[in-house]
């Protein structure tokens, strides 16, 4: 008989933060240095906003990708009304 591995119980993904907008097909995913680019800040930066604010991010395979509405939500969120 084989020996078999117990595997460690699989644990639940942390809570992602949901954004209520339309995924469409003009909706392309950016990759982090585009995203960056986009929003005129480095890729370290683009990074910590990720991070500090929740922001979803898609992974394939190594590269990690953010959808363009996600940023445009974003920063319309940010932006202050006058």
């Amino acid at each position: 008989m084989c020996g078999l591995m117990k595997l460690p119980p699989i644990q639940k993904a942390k809570t992602m933060k949901t954004i209520n907008h339309e995924v469409t097909n003009e909706d392309p995913l950016m990759s982090i240095t585009d995203a960056a680019k986009y929003c005129g800040v480095g890729q370290t930066t683009m990074y910590q906003l990720i991070q500090r604010h929740n922001l979803p991010t898609i992974r394939l395979t190594s590269d990690t990708k953010i959808r363009k509405s996600t940023l445009e939500h974003f920063i319309n969120s940010k932006t202050e009304k006058r």
